[in-house]
Formats: structure tokens, C-alpha cells, sequence
């Protein structure tokens, strides 16, 4: 993200900055057991959770040792104790950021995929792009990294998503900047875009799904029961509303049908908070941050129907969110947002990770403290394979300023 960006990301902090006088306490905290992912690093950061299409679950995260970087990821045993982790990739050039992460995704026999960011020049040029690599053994041997896109003029490549979208394919959903052709952001419009690979790394076309997009908040995509791609993201007029929108993507890789939860958010740049989405059976659902109207609030909102129609949008925050939504079903088909929440700035807790079960009366549950600012970066969610959920989340690991760590906690 450009300086620009980061500067008005942070002005954003003043929808928050003060508690509203309608703000609600959550549930005290419910201890979890934690599963401690410790990285022998300097810190640790970009922390994901997979629920993958080979009835696994992986956590992966970035490691900083020095001046290089390591993405690494664990498997988590019937025991529910996290392997030894195994690396996927290391550089001294990445591009490793607080807001935009590596991913990585699963096929049904399997074969992994991963992303990160490599940087395209000098660190302050904020110029990156994204690479993908291929592993067919579990992630013991990956095959060598090559760019997500075709285009490599810039800045900016990233915000990927990644999915299994059948037997021997994956699908990736990325920001696009090459309308910008290398002049940054005001030079054109951040597009949205897609792109098959074969589990051998063999890539198909370049697919523009909407060529004007919010610049820098995070892209989600699932494949539902019916085998679509369903990818959400926020999307960006020509009057900088910047409302969230659907895709639905069907077997020959074409717009089925587009949705977007009108808000009305008019916001002149971009507010570093992208959508997350879940589905289960033919239910799909979505959580976001907005701030329309000058008051900051975390929404969910459910399609019945696979994404054709979706219901009124709930509020569920306790009055003073910072965001970074999560949406996950169990396997019980029940539904469960998590986001972060700033309480008033006196009280010493800096912020909280919350969940809650929608259509639950019950207070939101407390998951983890942590710093309100951008060192607690975005949390991850997903289904357990105990029939209750996985949390992962950036912790500092001694206070304040102090190194950062990621940590896991089982939530029954």
C-alpha cells in the first residue's frame, strides 16, 4: 500500500477513537485451548487457517529472521497438536506487509498451493507482486515461484485469494494494478481479477472480473455446494461509494449473477478492511466493516438461494469495531462472526478479538487482547475438525512494541 493509503487508513481510527455512549461490554473472556505455533524467529506475522479440500487443516505464517523472510506452515494431527512446521519459501526481498498476507489452498488429493509478495524494487517504492508455487507431497518440495500475473508493471499485485474450485484445479482472485501501468494509485483503477492453475502449476487465462475496484482491502472466495466460486470484495464507483459486491462464478468462468449490500459508503480512499465469506448447503453469508454515515459497525448478511437474493443486513459489533470481519459455519451449520473491537481508550485492553453466533442473544465472547493498532493485523477462522471452530491471530509476544507471534486457540 502506498503512504497515501496508509496515512488515510489511519485517519480511519477516529471512527473509533472514542467509545459511543450505546457501546456494550462483551461476555468476559472463556479460556480456549491454545495450540502455540512457535516460530524460531525475529517475529511473526500474516497468520491464515485452512480448512482444506483434503479434509486437513494448516496454518500457515510469515517469519522474519533478519532481513529475510520465511513462509511456513503446520498440519494439524488427529490429537489436535500442530506438526513440525515446514517451509515454503524464503527470500530477502519480500514485500511483508500487515494488511495483505501469503495464502495457501489445498486440492482434495492433497497438492498445495501458496502465495506471497515479492518486491519489485526499492522497499519505499511499495512496488510488489505476487508469486505462486506448487507442492504434490505434502509441502516437503515446492516447485519453482512464478508470477500470479502476466503483467508486471504496477505497483501493486496482491490481496489474493485462493480456492479449490474442482479435483485438479485451483482458483486465484487477486487486486490488479496494471491499469495504473506503473504511474500508482490516481495514475488508474485497481482492477479485480481470476486466473485458473492446473495442480502442475500450468496457468490458464487472465479473467478482469471488475475493472474498478477499492484499492487495498482484502478479497475472500469460496466454492459453494453447487461448485460455483463465490468471491467477495469491496468494490469502488466512479462516486467513491465503496460497497461490498458478490461474483458468482459458474463452471465456464463466466459472470453469473452480481450482488452488492448497498451501505452507500462514500469514502475518498481506501480503508484497508476487505470482506470475509462462509457457505454451507445453499447458504451463503458475508461479513464487512462500513462506516457509512460517519458510525464504524461490522454487518453480516445471508443468501438463502446460493447468492441470487440475501436478507437484511445485521449489525453485530458492540459499538466501537475496528473491523477485519470473519465469517465461518461450524459443522453444525451454525453461524459465527469474529471481528476486532476497540473498548474506551482508558480502559487498558487496547483490543479485542470478539465472536459471537448469529441469533444468539449470549454476549460476544472475548478471544484475545491484543494492540489496537496494525501490529494485531487479521485474524483467521475456520471449522474444526472437532465440530467447533479454529482461531488463529498476531500476538506481541511481550507487551506493547514488543516482537510479534501468532498463536491458535480450539474454540468448543
Amino acid at each position: 500500500m502506498s503512504l497515501p493509503i496508509l496515512l488515510f487508513a489511519a485517519s480511519l481510527l477516529g471512527l473509533v477513537a472514542s467509545t459511543p455512549s450505546d457501546y456494550r461490554e462483551p461476555a468476559s473472556k472463556q479460556d480456549a485451548l491454545v495450540i502455540p505455533v512457535s516460530p524460531d524467529a525475529d517475529s511473526a506475522m500474516g497468520v491464515r487457517l485452512l480448512d482444506g479440500a483434503d479434509g486437513a487443516h494448516y496454518v500457515s505464517w510469515v517469519e522474519r529472521h533478519g532481513d529475510e523472510s520465511r513462509l511456513r506452515f503446520s498440519k494439524l494431527g488427529k490429537s489436535l497438536v500442530w506438526s513440525a512446521p515446514k517451509t515454503i519459501a524464503t527470500g530477502s526481498d519480500w514485500f511483508v506487509n500487515w494488511a495483505d498476507f501469503p495464502v495457501l489452498a489445498s486440492l482434495a488429493d492433497g497438492t498445495l498451493a501458496a502465495t506471497w509478495l515479492q518486491s519489485a524494487g526499492d522497499e519505499n517504492t511499495h512496488s510488489y507482486g505476487a508469486r505462486i508455487s506448487f507442492s504434490g507431497d505434502g509441502g516437503d518440495r515446492w516447485s519453482e515461484p512464478v508470477f500470479l500475473h502476466n503483467d508486471s508493471a504496477g505497483p501493486e499485485y496482491g490481496f489474493v485469494s485462493l480456492a479449490a474450485i474442482g479435483p485438479d484445479t485451483f482458483g486465484a482472485v487477486w487486486l490488479d494494478s496494471r491499469n495504473m501501468q506503473g504511474g500508482g494509485h490516481g495514475a488508474g483503477a485497481m482492477a479485480l481479477y481470476f486466473r485458473r492453475f492446473a495442480a502442475s502449476g500450468a496457468p490458464g487465462p487472465e479473467l478482469v472480473l471488475d475493472d474498478r475496484v477499492c484499492d487495498c482491502c482484502s478479497t475472500a472466495a469460496v466454492v459453494d455446494d453447487s461448485g460455483a466460486l463465490q468471491v467477495v470484495y469491496r468494490d469502488r464507483d466512479a462516486d467513491e461509494i465503496r460497497d461490498v459486491s458478490l461474483i458468482t462464478l459458474g463452471g465456464a468462468i463466466g459472470f453469473d449473477r452480481r450482488a452488492t449490500i448497498a451501505d452507500h459508503w462514500k469514502i475518498p480512499g481506501c480503508p484497508v478492511n476487505g470482506p470475509s465469506l462462509a457457505s454451507h448447503g445453499a447458504e451463503l453469508t458475508f461479513a464487512w466493516f462500513t462506516g457509512a454515515d460517519g458510525k464504524a459497525a461490522v454487518k453480516v448478511a445471508t443468501s438463502k438461494d446460493g447468492g441470487a437474493s440475501f436478507g437484511f443486513p445485521t449489525q453485530v459489533d458492540l459499538g466501537a469495531p475496528m473491523g477485519r470481519a470473519l465469517a465461518c459455519y461450524d459443522a453444525k451449520g451454525e453461524l459465527f462472526v469474529a471481528w476486532l473491537e476497540a473498548p474506551a481508550t482508558d480502559s487498558g485492553k487496547g483490543a479485542m478479538w470478539l465472536l459471537v453466533k448469529v441469533g444468539d442473544e449470549a454476549q460476544p465472547r472475548v478471544l484475545a487482547e491484543v494492540e489496537a493498532g496494525r501490529a494485531s493485523g487479521f485474524a483467521s477462522l475456520t471449522k474444526a475438525p472437532s465440530g467447533g471452530l479454529l482461531f488463529a491471530w498476531t500476538t506481541t509476544l511481550a507487551g506493547p512494541g514488543s516482537p510479534t507471534g501468532v498463536a491458535t486457540s480450539l474454540i468448543e
